[in-house]
């Protein structure tokens, strides 16, 4: 199982957005599938009521040595799947 670290990680648009860096860590420590759930709920809340979001999210690979960052980003309501390969 590849070890991510979670840099950084940012939900919601602009003006309305909220840091869930140790949200998504938390989600990654405890799921070996390295997925993140983009929802309301399983980031913490909603940071802008009534309108669409975003999430992106900025992670270090040990599987690739540990110091290729990688930046992934989504839609609210995915699961994002981060990047385990070489």
């Amino acid at each position: 199982m590849a070890q991510i670290t979670v840099v950084n990680a940012i939900y919601g648009m602009s003006g309305a957005s909220m840091d869930v860096t140790a949200n998504c860590q938390a989600q990654v420590n405890t799921n070996p599938s390295n997925f993140i759930s983009v929802t309301n709920a399983a980031l913490g809340g909603d940071p802008d009521p009534g309108n669409r979001k975003s999430f992106a999210i900025i992670f270090y690979n040990s599987a690739v040595g540990g110091s290729a960052m990688r930046v992934a980003t989504c839609a609210e309501e995915s699961t994002l799947y981060l990047d385990t390969e070489v």
